[in-house]
């Protein structure tokens, strides 16, 4: 069903002012900050606490959102929600991040779902088309399959950016979106109650396999930290999981076979509020295995940054045994944007 009516248009960086409706027929102009992305939460979740999206007004602040009215009646989503977009652009190569909020009373947003296109393969990956900047164009963007329930008195949100760092690269030059409100629509896959959900039984608690026997050596726990340099403006995010700040990796023994095993990864995300090809992206990873007198460790190191015809990506993979280097490669790509 479309987004119900009345729609209301909340300026960009104003997630906590008063919207306005939203005229017939308005064509809406909105240009992202680069770093709109950081409560995205990471994009493969291991489960720890903090590595969910968070609240989403830091994102909603620099986003073109719209809001439904408040719900009179609780509302359960159960599919993938759809955008309809009848919008057009200033740049040959530009990207679109759409994410559907539950806005509480109290005004924190939670992320219900998102998608993402790269509009110079709208009509997908097998080939690519720049757009004509200015031509008006009407493009769909799926989001995520989500389950969601939405309780009565909160609010739906759609936002709309040109950057989702650091879950999309981003596109080489700042876009200028303009979003027509005529021909645009949000599809729900909203779930009717039914009587017979009455007679459904509570779901038991979740089933695991036991975990094998292990002995922690040495923990490091998971963390994930904003900074911003004074002098550039930088912001850098940087996520630590099974490795310390000084380095420092977790390490357990595996009991049943002796095995004693290390592992610890450093993810570490730059970029300029106002420059998308300040983008870098940088991993190290260490993996050790230990029985007795045997032991192998191997590092890997992965950057990748980009300019305007080309990505590059740099990488080096180093393996020891018995405090031996064995092994060593190294790779330093180009490849080519191609729209």
């Amino acid at each position: 069903d479309p987004l119900p009516d009345p729609l209301i248009h909340r300026p960009p960086g104003s997630a906590a002012s008063t919207p306005t409706p939203v005229a017939t027929g308005a064509a809406l102009t909105h240009r992202s900050a680069q770093t709109v992305g950081v409560a995205a939460g990471v994009w493969c979740r291991f489960g720890h606490p903090d590595d969910a999206p968070g609240d989403q007004r830091p994102d909603d602040a620099g986003s073109l959102c719209f809001d439904g009215p408040p719900l009179p009646t609780p509302l359960e989503l159960l599919g993938a929600p759809v955008a309809h977009l009848h919008l057009s652009v200033d740049r040959p190569v530009a990207h679109l991040a759409v994410r559907l909020c539950d806005v509480a009373p109290d005004g924190r947003s939670e992320r219900i779902s998102y998608g993402l296109l790269d509009l110079a393969a709208r009509h997908g990956f097998e080939r690519t088309e720049p757009v004509t900047p200015g031509a008006p164009l009407v493009v769909e963007v799926p989001l995520c399959h989500a389950a969601h329930h939405l309780a009565a008195g909160h609010r739906l949100r759609l936002a709309v950016s040109t950057s989702y760092w650091p879950i999309m690269w981003p596109s080489p030059d700042a876009v200028t979106l303009t979003l027509f409100t005529e021909g645009s629509r949000l599809c729900l896959p909203a779930r009717p109650p039914r009587r017979a959900d009455e007679r459904l039984p509570p779901l038991g608690p979740p089933e695991a396999a036991p975990p094998p026997p292990q002995t922690d050596l040495q923990t490091a726990p998971f963390t994930r930290r904003f900074t911003r340099d004074p002098n550039s403006g930088e912001l850098v995010l940087e996520v630590l999981t099974g490795m310390g700040p000084d380095g420092v990796i977790e390490r357990w023994r595996e009991d049943d076979i002796d095995l004693e095993v290390a592992t610890g990864m450093r993810e570490r995300f730059a970029l300029r509020d106002d420059d998308p090809l300040s983008a870098r992206a940088e991993v190290e990873h260490v993996a050790e295995l230990r029985r007795g007198d045997w032991a192998v460790r191997i590092e890997t190191r992965t950057r990748l940054t980009g300019d305007a015809g080309a990505l590059r990506l740099e990488a080096e993979q180093i393996a020891w045994e018995a405090g031996r280097e064995v092994s060593r490669r190294e790779w330093d790509l180009s490849l080519p944007r191609e729209g």
